[in-house]
């Protein structure tokens, strides 16, 4: 006990004793009792929350109690008397105000909640209701106490905390009882926090979590936020109001609760940008129109936009997510932001952001060009740098058209008519794809909502097309991507029909070229157009299509008369073209000879040719054309396939007419003089088809689906199909077959080194000194000599090594 307060409590005992010694001689036990069971510093002989015993009891009667309760009688010889009972009645106030003091800042530092406070209230106030210390003056005690509860609340911090954080469990727990409770406690401490700050807190805390329970994942539904305050209002309203006091049609505070819903919901859709411009995009367009009316300025924008470009990085700008997943997450973002924000300025920032990154994908044009033109799954070109998926590219062509709007293919595009005339070719009358694709390629968002005026000066609108060819390095590079696109359709098109989205997506461009210096036309910039000059010439490189179409066409009725001719084969529909305009590489190395058959009937179309064109001569392009083939096997089987020329020459040499049942690599290349590493790319891709069959290094064809080893198919698909003999493959387990392709990734290095420094090796080499130097645990020791010269022709192929003529590999320069 501090030194000046144990002088002044002393003071006050020897008072009392001293009065009460005059008043009631014989009584200092008793007296001595009363104070100790008073004194709250005393808690192995006070009160313990249990009534006084009856001689304790009459002790208080006799000295305080007598003058509240009626049996004290004032008399003129007892005045002195009278004189020391009021002063006795004031010390011992005192007395017990000085002890409980002590009490409390002895405790103070263990006062850590609100309970521990109405326990000690509890314990203060107990004596009091056995002993009439303040009856005179009731307010004394009730003063004392809100003045401990004063300086409690203002100078513990922990207490103040946990106070707080004990009404917002309380608020959501809806126990409002206990809330009124601490509220007047905080309200009769009159501290420097209030207790209606303290209520609006915890009120906009409950709004928070309400809010984030309703309004979490759903993004389809129009006016959220009203509805959801109107669910909070009714629900909590009349608790709220008689926790504050205020009336039910207090409009002011009802605006301030709603303008906090209104934050909370700018709050929860800023942390799920992604899911609402991306992932629920179009269901989540009543969302984006609601956010449009509460994003006000542009600070909540630019965060917006900030934490979406983080989400849309992670997500979707990474290697493992394919161009058109990547495609179709951006276009959606564009629709999204165009709704968001209609003057494009926040999209453009976003566009600048992605667009390095989307220039590194070089199948980006490829799957652009085909989302535009809706190309069906079958029509999808084999091209081994382009990972296209079907259903993600039909997604994306449905985002570039109308939902109300729907493409009617003509069914006798597909049916092979070798009669047909080819209509697609003529650019004449409306057709429902030239409508959508009109209406795709000059969107514009609605405008009819615009945010806050902004002091930058905002770009001209473009159409969405324009926005998302921001993403290419030039226009020009687009269109020569458009022509190889198209090139490469015409030369691999069967008979001379060409699906009308083709030549309609093609007039649409030249439309859009000659619109000049309109805001329809092709920008790559907000900045401006495209100069004169370029727009020419990209216009001259569409008219080379228009030329391919005319030879397509011309072919088609040149073919109708040669077939007039005797003696010509009628299942042979050639397509003639102009040296100068397909962009056709004439030297391309793949130089084979035909089937002999094949070879002379491709020479009587050529004579023939010559005297319908006199002065005119043909050149065969033998790494194109399409050959139909029926194959049938011992077991019965029948395969229908679409092959090259290439692939029929290695697979002719199989027929049963040929006598020939099983054929090398190098016989394929002796007798088609073929270069040795196309022999072995064509023979793999007919072991992946299991129509060949690879036996100890010979190709035979697979008679029987049951005869094929599956292991051995397995990898052959994969790969790295097996040349090892026949007892060598049954020791090897499932397992390790299937283990075959990640080995052989693993000890790419070890190649590339040998061959960076022997230069060229044959496959026996090179296996050799593999089981001399790669590790055991990379189990190399799986692996045979066939697995090894399956995956370095793989590697031809991905043009990582080249195969000289004597069979012998190296890298690629």
């Amino acid at each position: 006990m501090p030194e000046c307060q144990t002088d002044e409590i002393g003071t006050l005992r020897s008072g009392i004793e001293e009065i009460v010694q005059r008043l009631h001689p014989g009584c200092d036990d008793d007296l001595e009792s009363l104070l100790t069971w008073l004194n709250p510093n005393e808690p192995s002989s006070n009160h313990h929350m249990r009534p006084p015993p009856l001689r304790l009891k009459d002790t208080m009667k006799l000295l305080v109690n007598q003058y509240y309760n009626g049996q004290y009688n004032s008399k003129n010889e007892f005045e002195i008397s009278k004189g020391l009972s009021f002063d006795l009645t004031n010390l011992l106030p005192q007395f017990y105000v000085y002890q409980v003091r002590y009490h409390f800042f002895a405790s103070f530092d263990s006062i850590k909640s609100f309970k521990d406070i109405q326990k000690l209230e509890r314990y203060y106030d107990f004596p009091l209701k056995y002993i009439y210390l303040f009856q005179s003056n009731p307010d004394e005690w009730i003063m004392e106490k809100d003045s401990l509860r004063h300086y409690l609340i203002n100078r513990n911090v922990e207490f103040l905390r946990n106070l707080k954080q004990r009404l917002a469990v309380l608020m959501m727990d809806d126990d409002y009882e206990v809330i009124e409770d601490i509220l007047d406690w905080v309200n009769k401490a009159g501290g420097n926090v209030s207790s209606t700050e303290l209520l609006m807190d915890v009120i906009f805390l409950k709004i928070t979590k309400y809010c984030e329970s309703h309004l979490d994942g759903v993004f389809s539904e129009r006016f959220l936020v009203m509805k959801t305050y109107n669910k909070f209002i009714t629900k909590y309203w009349v608790h709220i109001t008689r926790l504050l006091a205020c009336s039910v049609d207090d409009h002011e505070l009802t605006n301030v609760i709603y303008s906090v819903f209104e934050k909370q919901f700018l709050r929860i859709r800023t942390k799920q940008a992604f899911e609402i411009f991306v992932a629920n995009y179009p269901s989540s367009e009543p969302t984006i129109l609601e956010m449009r009316k509460l994003l006000t300025n542009s600070k909540q924008l630019r965060k917006l936009i900030v934490l979406f470009l983080v989400e849309f990085e992670a997500r979707i700008l990474n290697p493992s997510v394919t161009t058109v997943d990547a495609f179709l997450a951006y276009v959606k973002c564009v629709k999204a932001f165009l709704t968001l924000d209609p003057s494009g300025k926040y999209l453009h920032s976003i566009s600048s952001f992605v667009r390095s990154r989307f220039q590194e994908r070089s199948d980006l044009v490829t799957v652009l060009l085909y989302a535009i033109m809706d190309l069906r799954s079958s029509e999808l070109l084999e091209d081994p740098h382009v990972q296209v998926n079907a259903a993600s590219l039909k997604a994306l062509a449905d985002e570039f058209k109308k939902s109300e709007l729907a493409i009617d293919h003509d069914s006798s595009f597909t049916t092979g008519d070798r009669n047909a005339v080819a209509d697609s070719l003529t650019v004449g009358g409306s057709l429902p794809y030239e409508e959508v694709m009109e209406q795709f390629l000059s969107w514009t968002p609605d405008s009819s909502i615009i945010l806050p005026q902004s002091s930058v000066k905002q770009s001209p609108s473009h159409g969405l097309l324009d926005i998302l060819l921001e993403l290419f390095e030039s226009k020009d590079f687009f269109i020569s991507e458009f022509l190889k696109l198209q090139t490469k359709r015409l030369l691999s098109l069967k008979y001379y029909r060409l699906d009308k989205n083709w030549s309609n997506c093609l007039q649409i461009l030249k439309k859009k070229l000659s619109n000049g210096t309109q805001a329809t036309s092709i920008g790559i910039t907000p900045s401006g157009n495209p100069s004169e000059n370029t727009r020419s010439e990209d216009y001259s490189n569409i008219n080379y299509i228009d030329v391919m179409l005319w030879d397509v066409k011309c072919s088609l009725e040149l073919c109708q008369q040669m077939h007039q001719v005797s003696g010509l084969d009628p299942r042979i529909y050639p397509k003639f073209i102009s040296y100068l305009y397909w962009n056709y590489h004439w030297d391309t190395g793949h130089s084979f000879e035909l089937p002999q058959g094949l070879e002379q009937e491709l020479e009587k179309y050529c004579r023939v040719y010559s005297e319908m064109r006199p002065g005119r001569a043909l050149k065969l392009c033998r790494d194109q054309g399409v050959v139909e083939i029926e194959l049938t096997f011992e077991d019965g089987r029948r395969e229908s396939l679409d092959v090259t020329l290439e692939q029929y020459s290695v697979i002719q040499q199989f027929n049963a007419d040929h006598r020939s049942p099983s054929l090398t690599a190098e016989d394929i290349s002796a007798i088609l003089k073929m270069d040795l590493a196309r022999a072995k790319s064509v023979l793999r891709f007919w072991v992946e088809k299991r129509i060949l069959l690879l036996e100890n290094g010979y190709y035979i064809v697979q008679e029987s689906k049951q005869s094929a080893d599956p292991a051995v198919a397995y990898n052959v698909a994969s790969g790295s199909g097996s040349a090892s003999s026949l007892p060598e493959r049954q020791d090897l387990t499932t397992d390790h077959q299937s283990q075959v392709p990640s080995i052989l990734k693993n000890v790419w290095p070890f190649i590339q080194g040998m061959l960076m420094n022997l230069g060229s090796l044959k496959v026996e080499k090179i296996h050799s000194f593999l089981r001399a130097t790669v590790p055991k645990e990379l189990g190399y020791s799986a692996i045979t000599q066939s697995h090894l010269d399956f995956y370095l022709s793989s590697l031809v192929e991905e043009e990582r090594l080249e195969c000289t003529s004597n069979g012998s590999y190296k890298l690629r320069n």
